[in-house]
């Protein structure tokens, strides 16, 4: 009896067996066959973030795909156009250079490596590789529109940036990019309540962007409107709570609308996320000093100072820190009383560029003052647009050469008035 068991059991675990491993072979093959249908599936993912100017939604499914088939040179494509709309311009090169190997359309790779040009600002909008472009776009449009706003805002050439927000309105009305991005052009001239309208305009058209209300919170606390700015950074935060600008955003208005204790806490949090933020050290180190505990304010101070001594506002806080305690403080007033006149007149400067887009004496007295006292990336900026206006201008190459080997640039140069005629 327990042997005719036997002889029944045993065909079942062989076939259960058989069974088991055609299942198996079943699964894998149908993800063979399935897998080039995932692929696409997540690239159309990612393009409807693109499309929703989410990129970084986008590179999460692009991640997937990349998994799915490493050797897809349309994946490839779509990261390295990702990653040029966050400005991560070495990582779109590669990606894009993954796409040429793997056989990517070239025509689609030439205009990618055009935007990115555009979009750094070495493609001026009279360069006639883009302008042919501008006049035929297809369905190129948005893109080069945004990659030449950006590269116009970026070196300064505000009379090209406003040409072009004024054709991208008329060509697409309905699309919140370029009101986001004329809002961008009134910050640069300081221009806030507008800027706040522009970025309002195009909230209104795209409710959920989360990066316009940002822009739009940003725009209203510079106009000194603490309550709406405190309750769209408040929304913002709801979906972004780790973001350390947005929070120093936040705690900037309870500092405004006098809760002092909410805005320090806050200050605290952002140092949590993000210890080398010297703004919120800054705040910190004021409210501080004003509440009687200097010596705590210095110890707030001081790693931001030494991690940016060119910083006016940093060196006079800490200033006035250190002479409530009675240490030696006059070197950093002093600093402090040069920086606050040439940050006059770089804003002085400023206003004349925006009438003399093409004066370099201009834009190298600007990037030389911004080096010296305070926003070196700035003070790059404007070098490189000496350069891209006059390839051979000298001074601005050695500027650059000395920034970037450590050296400061020489102080004659770097108050020396332009010549150049009001």
């Amino acid at each position: 009896m327990a042997s005719a068991v036997k002889t029944v059991l045993i065909p079942r675990r062989l076939l259960l067996g058989v069974s088991l491993g055609i299942v198996s072979l079943g699964i894998v093959a149908a993800g063979v066959l399935l897998r080039p249908g995932l692929v696409e599936y997540r690239i159309w993912q990612a393009r409807r973030a693109l499309a929703r100017h989410d990129a970084r939604t986008a590179l999460s499914r692009l991640d997937l795909a990349e998994s799915l088939n490493p050797k897809s040179g349309a994946t490839q494509f779509w990261m390295a156009r990702a990653h040029r709309r966050l400005g991560q311009m070495d990582r779109a090169h590669e990606r894009l250079a993954r796409a040429s190997r793997l056989g990517y359309p070239a025509e689609a790779l030439d205009l990618e490596a055009m935007l990115a040009l555009a979009q750094a600002g070495r493609m001026p909008l009279s360069d006639p590789r883009l302008l042919a472009r501008m006049m035929n776009p297809g369905d190129d449009a948005p893109e080069l529109y945004e990659a030449a706003v950006q590269g116009s805002l970026r070196s300064f050439r505000l009379d090209d940036a406003r040409s072009l927000l004024d054709a991208w309105e008329g060509d697409q009305a309905d699309s919140p990019q370029p009101h986001m991005y004329r809002g961008l052009v009134l910050s640069h001239q300081g221009a806030w309540p507008e800027a706040a309208d522009s970025f309002g305009r195009a909230l209104a058209l795209a409710p959920w962007r989360n990066d316009v209300r940002l822009h739009l919170a940003r725009a209203l606390r510079e106009s000194r409107d603490y309550r709406r700015a405190l309750g769209l950074y408040r929304q913002y935060l709801v979906g972004e709570a780790d973001d350390p600008d947005a929070l120093f955003g936040l705690g900037m208005c309870l500092d405004s609308l006098g809760k002092s204790q909410e805005a320090r806490e806050t200050y605290v949090r952002v140092l949590t996320l993000k210890p080398d933020h010297d703004e919120a050290r800054l705040a910190i180190g004021k409210l501080d000093s004003t509440h009687g505990r200097a010596a705590e304010a210095i110890a707030w101070l001081e790693p931001a100072v030494a991690r940016s001594p060119h910083e006016q506002d940093l060196r006079l806080a800490y200033a006035w820190a250190l002479q409530i305690v009675g240490r030696p403080a006059r070197e950093h007033f002093e600093f402090a009383a040069r920086a606050q006149a040439a940050s006059a007149t770089v804003k002085h400067l400023v206003r004349r560029v925006v009438d003399n887009p093409r004066d370099v004496e201009l834009r190298y007295a600007i990037g030389a003052m911004l080096l010296q006292y305070g926003r070196p990336q700035e003070g790059v900026v404007w070098l490189e647009s000496v350069l891209q206006i006059q390839p051979d201008h000298q001074r601005a190459r050695d500027a650059l050469a000395a920034h970037e080997a450590g050296r400061a640039v020489p102080k004659r140069d770097a108050l020396a008035p332009p010549r150049t005629a009001h």
